[in-house]
């Protein structure tokens, strides 16, 4: 039997005995979903990541948009009803849609007319955007209301005045008077109406105090106030072998595309440099099986982190991971030859990013 990464051989009794050192009870659930690849099995996405503009009018110290190399652009609306299109007609049963990726949503003025045709397309799904709020103004803020949209969570990153400028590159007066006015908007809506969240990643400008002063401000005003783990973008320092890790919940959940159909593992890869084909001339669900993907699968499950080596230092496969596993299971189809419904997906995953 050989390992899922490398193809080099491994004892079978030693691999396991070192998931349970790794896993503990999840030992036996891990080599189990290692079997039932090896025989055919394959994963269906159940979340759909889109990036519908890669390219982004804030500045922002902790993304690592600026110096990004990959090509720039825009999802157009024909281009974004195929893909739609493409991965609900392939068998994945997708349950949230977030719009997020390598730039600012809002830039794209037809937004609101892609959630639209994704709510017509996924009935059932959750659709999230994520956006800076600076483009976030009245015309804007009405049109996705109208569009059906689930959630919209806003990335503040800062309180007082200096540090988000110093943060962002941008005008904090601006930000906070959207996002203030889209809450109003929100609370005059007598109909079914979006979450509103709101989102400070910690920096090295935004000390605690600060933090404390945003919790208090947007907690009686928003549904949520998250603050996410900063992650290193695929540039992290290794995590020491003594780290509990658990497969990352990207790669059996998230169908992470770029807005020209690229896929690939997470938006930890902002260089879209591990690709695991394109959905514009593949079926989505292949690609999601593609051989790179089910080989990062199989070493993860067998512990394995050090490939590709943007996994290697990701905080994404410590407590999101373990939390995910523990309540959610991946959905995958039967076995070949096998006529058993597929296990469910549990809750949807957050899109963090």
């Amino acid at each position: 039997m050989a390992d899922g990464l490398t193809g080099e051989p491994v004892n079978a009794a030693q691999r396991f005995g070192d998931m349970v050192e790794r896993f503990g009870d999840m030992a036996q659930r891990f080599a189990d979903l290692a079997e039932r690849l090896r025989s055919g099995a394959r994963v269906l996405p159940t979340q759909l990541a889109l990036e519908t503009v890669c390219g982004c009018n804030a500045r922002c110290v902790m993304c690592p948009s600026q110096g990004m190399r990959r090509p720039k652009g825009m999802l157009t609306l024909a281009t974004h009803h195929l893909m739609a299109d493409r991965v609900a007609e392939s068998g994945a049963a997708i349950e949230i849609i977030s719009h997020a990726g390598m730039g600012e949503p809002l830039r794209d003025k037809t937004l609101p007319e892609k959630v639209a045709y994704e709510k017509l397309r996924f009935p059932a799904a959750s659709v999230m955007v994520f956006t800076n709020g600076s483009l976030l103004d009245a015309e804007m803020g009405r049109r996705l209301l109208d569009s059906g949209v689930d959630v919209v969570s806003v990335s503040i990153n800062a309180f007082r005045p200096e540090t988000y400028t110093a943060t962002m590159g941008l005008s904090r007066e601006r930000t906070y008077a959207n996002v203030e006015a889209f809450r109003d908007l929100l609370a005059s809506t007598s109909g079914p109406r979006p979450r509103l969240n709101v989102s400070l990643v910690r920096t090295e400008l935004c000390g605690e105090d600060e933090v404390g002063e945003f919790v208090r401000h947007w907690t009686p005003l928003a549904d949520a106030v998250v603050l996410p783990p900063t992650i290193a973008w695929g540039s992290g320092p290794a995590l020491g072998g003594g780290v509990p890790r658990f497969p990352c919940l990207y790669l059996w959940k998230v169908l992470m595309v770029d807005f020209d159909g690229t896929v690939k593992p997470c938006c930890e890869d902002y260089e879209s440099s591990v690709p695991f084909g394109n959905i514009l001339q593949q079926d989505p669900v292949d690609v999601f099986n593609c051989e790179t993907a089910r080989r990062m699968r199989l070493a993860q499950l067998a512990g394995d982190f050090s490939r590709p080596g943007i996994c290697s230092g990701c905080v994404e496969t410590l407590e999101p991971a373990r939390e995910w596993w523990e309540s959610a299971s991946p959905l995958l189809e039967p076995n070949v030859g096998e006529a058993a419904a597929p296990e469910r997906s549990g809750r949807p995953a957050a899109a963090g990013k």
